[in-house]
Protein backbone atom coordinates (compact mmCIF):
# COMPACT_ATOMS: atom_id res chain seq x y z
CA UNK A 1 0.00 0.00 0.00
CA UNK A 2 1.39 3.40 -0.94
CA UNK A 3 -0.30 6.65 0.13
CA UNK A 4 -3.65 4.93 0.55
CA UNK A 5 -3.62 3.01 -2.73
CA UNK A 6 -2.37 -0.44 -3.60
CA UNK A 7 0.37 -1.22 -6.10
CA UNK A 8 -1.70 -4.15 -7.29
CA UNK A 9 -5.42 -4.45 -7.93
CA UNK A 10 -6.02 -6.84 -5.00
CA UNK A 11 -4.37 -8.44 -2.01
CA UNK A 12 -4.12 -11.75 -3.90
CA UNK A 13 -2.38 -10.04 -6.82
CA UNK A 14 0.06 -8.24 -4.48
CA UNK A 15 0.91 -11.44 -2.62
CA UNK A 16 1.29 -13.34 -5.89
CA UNK A 17 3.76 -10.74 -7.19
CA UNK A 18 5.83 -9.99 -4.09
CA UNK A 19 5.40 -13.04 -1.84
CA UNK A 20 4.82 -15.91 -4.25
CA UNK A 21 6.75 -18.33 -2.05
CA UNK A 22 4.17 -17.92 0.76
CA UNK A 23 0.92 -16.58 -0.65
CA UNK A 24 -1.25 -18.20 1.99
CA UNK A 25 0.48 -16.42 4.89
CA UNK A 26 0.64 -13.13 2.98
CA UNK A 27 -3.10 -13.15 2.39
CA UNK A 28 -3.76 -13.99 6.03
CA UNK A 29 -5.04 -17.42 5.14
CA UNK A 30 -7.65 -15.94 2.82
CA UNK A 31 -5.80 -16.63 -0.41
CA UNK A 32 -7.04 -18.99 -3.05
CA UNK A 33 -6.47 -22.59 -2.06
CA UNK A 34 -5.84 -25.00 -4.93
CA UNK A 35 -8.42 -27.77 -5.14
CA UNK A 36 -7.33 -31.41 -5.00
CA UNK A 37 -5.93 -34.21 -2.86
CA UNK A 38 -2.37 -34.30 -1.54
CA UNK A 39 -0.27 -36.91 0.30
CA UNK A 40 0.21 -36.81 4.06
CA UNK A 41 3.97 -36.83 4.54
CA UNK A 42 4.03 -35.05 7.89
CA UNK A 43 4.35 -36.46 11.36
CA UNK A 44 3.83 -40.18 11.48
CA UNK A 45 3.97 -42.22 8.34
CA UNK A 46 0.24 -42.38 7.65
CA UNK A 47 -0.69 -43.52 4.16
CA UNK A 48 -3.42 -40.95 3.64
CA UNK A 49 -4.43 -38.25 1.18
CA UNK A 50 -6.02 -35.00 2.36
CA UNK A 51 -8.55 -32.77 0.59
CA UNK A 52 -6.87 -29.36 0.20
CA UNK A 53 -10.13 -27.46 0.64
CA UNK A 54 -10.74 -29.13 4.03
CA UNK A 55 -7.14 -28.91 5.30
CA UNK A 56 -5.90 -25.66 3.75
CA UNK A 57 -3.81 -24.73 6.80
CA UNK A 58 -1.75 -27.93 6.63
CA UNK A 59 -1.19 -27.90 2.86
CA UNK A 60 2.60 -27.47 2.51
CA UNK A 61 3.66 -24.29 0.70
CA UNK A 62 5.68 -26.20 -1.89
CA UNK A 63 2.53 -28.16 -2.83
CA UNK A 64 0.41 -25.00 -2.80
CA UNK A 65 2.88 -23.27 -5.14
CA UNK A 66 3.09 -26.17 -7.57
CA UNK A 67 -0.38 -27.66 -7.26
CA UNK A 68 -0.31 -29.11 -10.79
CA UNK A 69 2.55 -31.38 -9.74
CA UNK A 70 1.36 -32.32 -6.23
CA UNK A 71 -2.45 -32.29 -6.16
CA UNK A 72 -4.63 -34.97 -7.72
CA UNK A 73 -8.28 -34.61 -8.69
CA UNK A 74 -9.54 -37.47 -6.49
CA UNK A 75 -8.57 -39.72 -3.59
CA UNK A 76 -8.00 -42.72 -5.84
CA UNK A 77 -5.48 -40.89 -8.05
CA UNK A 78 -3.61 -39.51 -5.02
CA UNK A 79 -3.41 -42.92 -3.33
CA UNK A 80 -2.33 -44.66 -6.54
CA UNK A 81 0.39 -42.08 -7.23
CA UNK A 82 1.83 -41.64 -3.74
CA UNK A 83 0.90 -44.81 -1.81
CA UNK A 84 0.51 -47.52 -4.44
CA UNK A 85 1.88 -50.20 -2.09
CA UNK A 86 -1.04 -49.52 0.31
CA UNK A 87 -3.66 -48.35 -2.18
CA UNK A 88 -6.79 -49.81 -0.54
CA UNK A 89 -5.73 -48.79 2.97
CA UNK A 90 -4.98 -45.27 1.75
CA UNK A 91 -8.42 -44.94 0.16
CA UNK A 92 -10.13 -46.20 3.33
CA UNK A 93 -8.30 -43.89 5.76
CA UNK A 94 -8.65 -40.95 3.37
CA UNK A 95 -12.44 -41.25 3.43
CA UNK A 96 -13.02 -43.00 0.13
CA UNK A 97 -14.50 -46.38 -0.66
CA UNK A 98 -12.03 -49.05 -1.75
CA UNK A 99 -12.94 -50.71 -5.02
CA UNK A 100 -11.82 -54.11 -3.79
CA UNK A 101 -14.24 -55.30 -1.10
CA UNK A 102 -13.02 -57.21 1.93
CA UNK A 103 -13.37 -60.95 1.48
CA UNK A 104 -13.42 -62.02 5.13
CA UNK A 105 -10.65 -64.50 4.29
CA UNK A 106 -7.46 -64.84 6.31
CA UNK A 107 -3.85 -64.02 5.40
CA UNK A 108 -0.46 -64.25 7.09
CA UNK A 109 1.02 -61.06 8.55
CA UNK A 110 4.70 -62.00 8.48
CA UNK A 111 5.80 -58.94 10.48
CA UNK A 112 3.54 -59.75 13.41
CA UNK A 113 3.75 -63.51 12.78
CA UNK A 114 -0.02 -63.94 13.04
CA UNK A 115 -2.96 -64.60 10.73
CA UNK A 116 -5.27 -61.66 10.18
CA UNK A 117 -8.63 -61.27 8.55
CA UNK A 118 -9.17 -59.39 5.29
CA UNK A 119 -11.51 -56.58 6.35
CA UNK A 120 -12.02 -52.86 5.66
CA UNK A 121 -10.61 -51.32 8.85
CA UNK A 122 -7.53 -52.29 10.82
CA UNK A 123 -8.09 -52.87 14.53
CA UNK A 124 -6.57 -54.66 17.52
CA UNK A 125 -8.64 -57.79 16.86
CA UNK A 126 -8.18 -60.28 14.05
CA UNK A 127 -8.87 -57.62 11.39
CA UNK A 128 -5.65 -56.71 9.61
CA UNK A 129 -7.10 -54.34 7.03
CA UNK A 130 -7.55 -55.15 3.37
CA UNK A 131 -5.32 -57.92 2.05
CA UNK A 132 -2.66 -56.90 -0.46
CA UNK A 133 -2.56 -58.42 -3.93
CA UNK A 134 0.45 -60.56 -2.97
CA UNK A 135 -1.17 -62.08 0.14
CA UNK A 136 -2.26 -65.70 -0.07
CA UNK A 137 -5.84 -65.94 1.22
CA UNK A 138 -7.19 -68.80 3.36
CA UNK A 139 -10.79 -69.68 4.22
CA UNK A 140 -10.20 -70.03 7.96
CA UNK A 141 -7.68 -68.87 10.53
CA UNK A 142 -6.78 -72.52 11.18
CA UNK A 143 -5.79 -73.16 7.55
CA UNK A 144 -3.81 -69.93 7.52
Amino acid sequence: KFYGSYYESSLDACCERYFSWDIYTCTGGSGTVPVGFYPSWGSGSETKCFNSTETAKTLPDYMRQNSEQWLDSDIESCCERHFNWAYSDCISVSGGSPSAPATGSWYMNHQKEICQQDCAKESDGPCGGLAKSWNTLYETAATC
